[in-house]
């Protein structure tokens, strides 16, 4: 079959999906505003004054949903119907902006605002239009941010709000995806079907499937908002969005490395070994992610096993040499010849975590070193730089969720505030401790303190 048959069948399959959701788009908004206007009539009348900021923007929009109804078939309202629910996130907006003056509880405004902007990107997910997708996400976030900080919420949640966002619209995107592949197959059948007549059933079956597949998609969205308010479920569902695209953009730049010829442009090679370090770090940020949901859940199984603690402490110091060499940093060692039995893969992480913030704020020049003594029945690791000193103040919430260790206004907050409370709940998961504390000739240094030692090992 001709490939520009299958391309046209494929368009004009796709266009007669995308008018009926956008013309059920149509019928839901109307439906919503036809309950919310006589809801908000009583409320105005027996609820108190408050009500009376919200009734004009949205018995105006009521009356402009009206009108699409009206006119829903035309052909141009369909095309242009999934773009107007830019109009909504406005509507939203401006609703949730008069109602932060009044209410008791703004934060909890700013909040419910994250949930209705998440449906509305949603609904907007049903009508197949990736692009109008995209602008009511674009016209989202920044509506968000501003009523979280007319709200007076902290910088962190309104990243957090934005991440939630564009994970819903990588969710839709994705859902556009697989639509399109399937309007594709679809396409195919029918000029199939045109050709034999014997092939109906099929035809029709594939177009059952579709049908399926919007129903499913819608249930999906309706799923989203509802964990979106669960921080465990939404955590998970970012991690396992961003790790596929990641792990693709981590093997093209190992292969744009391998055939890099001899002899190449050294900023070029640079650039390649920065990006792939950005990727690394982006990874173990995703991996403390998943971690942590389930480290506070108390979830997580450690996988532990007896292993010498040098092993793991010198492949930390190997990789922070390669990291500070450029710095001309110098990245001390010493380990007493003792044996732990914990969970290896998590303290490495948690000793990432820490070396990799001590490597960021010690200076050019200076030092850094990584030790590990025997205690008792414990195993104590110790990250020591002379960086900035951490004031006393900080210390005691250092270790607590989205807290940073920064000075005021330091520009290198590279991370979301969760490097050392993953590192807090891996030793709660071990039964130890983690703090900083005063060393002589070291401006900075962080112990973490886990049970398990065994005896060293004695020679043959």
């Amino acid at each position: 079959m001709s490939p520009r048959n299958i391309e046209h069948a494929e368009a004009h399959t796709f266009a007669e999906q995308s008018a009926r959701a956008s013309a059920a788009a149509l019928r839901a908004r109307f439906a919503l505003f036809a309950v919310i206007v006589p809801v908000l009539l009583v409320l105005q009348q027996w609820g108190g004054p408050g009500w009376n900021a919200d009734l004009t923007p949205v018995a105006a929009f009521g009356l402009f949903s009206a009108v699409l109804i009206a006119l829903r078939r035309s052909a141009f309202v369909l095309r242009v119907a999934p773009f107007l629910f830019v109009l909504d996130v406005l509507l939203v907006f401006e609703v949730q902006r008069r109602s932060l003056s009044t209410s008791p509880f703004p934060a909890g405004v700013a909040g419910f605002s994250l949930g209705l902007f998440a449906l509305l990107v949603s609904l907007t997910g049903s009508t197949m239009r990736l692009p109008a997708i995209v602008l009511v996400t674009v016209a989202a976030i920044p509506a968000q941010v501003a009523l979280m900080q007319v709200a007076g919420v902290g910088a962190g949640a309104q990243v957090l709000a934005a991440f939630v966002l564009l994970a819903v619209l990588s969710t839709q995107a994705g859902i556009n995806a697989r639509l399109r592949r399937m309007v594709r197959s679809l396409a195919s059948s029918e000029i199939a079907w045109r050709r034999e007549h014997d092939q109906v059933t099929e035809l029709t079956q594939a177009r059952a499937t579709i049908e399926r597949m919007l129903v499913e998609a819608r249930a999906q969205n309706a799923e989203l908002v509802t964990l979106q308010a669960e921080k465990d479920s939404l955590t998970s569902l970012l991690v396992h969005d961003l790790r596929a695209p990641l792990g693709a953009v981590r093997a093209n730049l190992d292969w744009i490395r391998s055939e890099l010829p001899v002899g190449s442009d050294p900023e070029i090679i640079n650039a390649v070994s920065e990006s792939r370090q950005v990727t690394d770090r982006l990874s173990g940020m995703i991996g403390d992610l998943l971690n942590i949901s389930q480290l506070e859940r108390g979830a997580l199984q450690l996988a532990r096993e007896s292993k010498p603690c040098s092993e793991m402490l010198g492949a930390l110091h190997r990789q922070l040499q390669a990291q500070a060499r450029s710095r001309r940093i110098t990245v001390e060692f010493q380990c007493d010849d003792v044996v732990l039995e914990a969970d290896h893969a998590l303290l490495m992480r948690a000793l990432e975590n820490i070396a990799s913030n001590a490597l960021r704020y010690t200076p050019a020049g200076g030092r850094l070193r990584l030790e590990a003594h025997r205690d008792g029945a414990s195993v104590v690791y110790s990250v020591r730089n002379d960086g900035p000193v951490i004031p006393q103040a900080k210390r005691a919430g250092l270790f607590d969720k989205y807290v940073q260790a920064g000075s005021e206004g330091d520009n290198r907050r590279a991370g979301w505030g969760l490097g050392l409370y993953f590192c807090r709940l891996c030793m709660d998961a071990h039964g130890g401790t983690i703090g900083v504390v005063d060393r002589a000739g070291w401006s900075t240094s962080f112990d973490l303190r886990v049970p398990g030692a065994a005896a060293p090992r004695l020679a043959a």
